[in-house]
C-alpha cells in the first residue's frame, strides 16, 4: 500500500525535491478514506440526505 520512497525535504532541498515531497502528500491525501463528519458534508453537497458508514 505505501507506494512511496521516504525521504526528507527542508528549506535547503532543490525545488525538484520540494514538489515531489508535495506531491506525495497530495496523492496521500487524496487516497485515504474520509472521515464521518466529511461523509456526511459529501453526502449533503450530493444531494443526499442519508448518512453513509462504512
Amino acid at each position: 500500500m505505501n507506494q512511496f520512497k521516504p525521504f526528507t525535504a527542508n528549506r535547503r532541498s532543490s525545488l525538484e525535491e520540494r514538489q515531489l515531497a508535495l506531491h506525495q502528500i497530495y496523492r496521500q491525501v487524496r487516497g485515504r478514506q474520509p472521515y464521518d463528519f466529511e461523509r456526511e458534508i459529501l453526502a449533503k453537497a450530493e444531494g443526499s440526505d442519508k448518512h453513509v458508514v462504512m
